[in-house]
């Protein structure tokens, strides 16, 4: 310790404490007493029998503690004054004390010497913006608030009493919607089919009848937008609801079409109409070929590619299959294929390697 400097503020003294912290210390009283016993003849090691050492320090220990006890007793004995070493505290011999505790009669403690209120590192009883309750004092509907107002916004300011007639209020109007909603679902089930003029005739009654109450009782601005909003949410439900009939409905219309379409086909080739048909098969294998060839052409255009990246930067194809080839691709070889006896190879070649540059 450097004096007029605190730890921080000292250069690091280095890790040596770690030498007397923990059973460090133990473990060199032991090494110590190992010692003092081999240099009076005792013969023990720490690191080889440490049972043994272990034992024979506490042995020790106790006949050094019984030593000294009976010394004690002896001194006592012949000099006198164990009535001074046995005498009470300080406080019992004067009878005065300033800690002030009260009793009942029973003797239990009633005031004064209580155990203390374990209190957290968060301020507790701060009642703030009005409130006489913390927040979290009130429970409702999977929501906490405080119980003087039923807000369930926190750091909102306290109306008291006005708080809860407004928030039994909006639980008296909130049952109106629910009402009207449980309506519309009935209509809805019993009349699966309804034009959109009907709904639009239904929304516009419904916000006369929801003007029409907002005139009759006068009701705060935020009773009236929460109303408005639910509103607003019914009318979208029934025009999604709505939304997902219709694709129902031509859906299903889509699959009765395919299964006309099926019906006639079979019909058709049961009557002998087969000529439709008999154009798709003979289509089939000109298609196939023609797939082949881009195929013929698009594996001739990526060996191009990689002998032009050479054998360090060319892709390395893990996926490879080994296959017989199909007829299709038989035939797309004989045609695309170049022979060098062919006297119209160059210009075929060149031909080709044209048109993969303009690709490119």
């Amino acid at each position: 310790n450097i004096p007029g400097k605190e730890k921080e503020a000292v250069k690091f003294a280095g890790e040596n404490f770690v030498r007397y912290t923990g059973e460090v210390v133990q473990a060199n009283e032991a090494q110590v007493f190992a010692w003092q016993a081999r240099c009076k003849g005792i013969d023990v090691h720490a690191l080889a029998e440490p049972t043994k050492l272990e034992a024979m320090k506490k042995e020790y220990e106790q006949q050094k503690v019984g030593a000294k006890d009976e010394q004690k007793s002896k001194l006592l004995e012949k000099y006198g004054g164990e009535e001074h070493l046995c005498a009470p505290p300080k406080e019992l011999l004067l009878a005065q004390t300033e800690n002030y505790v009260e009793y009942n009669r029973k003797g239990k403690v009633i005031k004064g010497e209580e155990r203390s209120v374990i209190r957290s590192r968060y301020e507790e009883d701060k009642y703030i913006n009005n409130h006489t309750t913390v927040w979290g004092s009130y429970w409702d509907s999977g929501q906490w608030g405080y119980a003087c107002c039923h807000s369930f916004l926190r750091n909102s300011y306290c109306i008291g009493e006005a708080g809860k007639a407004k928030k039994s209020v909006i639980t008296e109007i909130d049952t109106v919607p629910r009402s009207t909603s449980t309506d519309l679902c009935v209509k809805q089930d019993n009349n699966e089919i309804k034009t959109e003029d009907d709904l639009k005739e239904s929304n516009s009654s419904s916000d006369d009848e929801s003007s029409l109450s907002s005139s009759d009782s006068e009701v705060d601005p935020d009773i009236q937008l929460q109303m408005e909003r639910e509103r607003q949410c019914e009318l979208q439900r029934v025009e999604r609801d709505e939304r997902r009939r219709k694709k129902r409905k031509e859906k299903r219309k889509r699959q009765k079409e395919r299964r006309d379409k099926k019906k006639n086909l079979l019909n058709s080739s049961k009557n002998g109409n087969n000529d439709d048909i008999s154009d798709n098969v003979e289509d089939e294998p000109k298609k196939e070929l023609e797939k082949a060839i881009k195929k013929v052409n698009k594996d001739w255009e990526d060996a191009e590619e990689s002998i032009q990246l050479g054998d360090r930067k060319r892709r390395y194809n893990s996926s490879y299959s080994i296959n017989a080839p199909t007829e299709a691709e038989m035939e797309a070889y004989k045609l695309t294929a170049i022979h060098a006896n062919d006297p119209m190879a160059a210009f075929m070649l060149e031909k080709r390697q044209k048109k993969h540059v303009k690709k490119d």
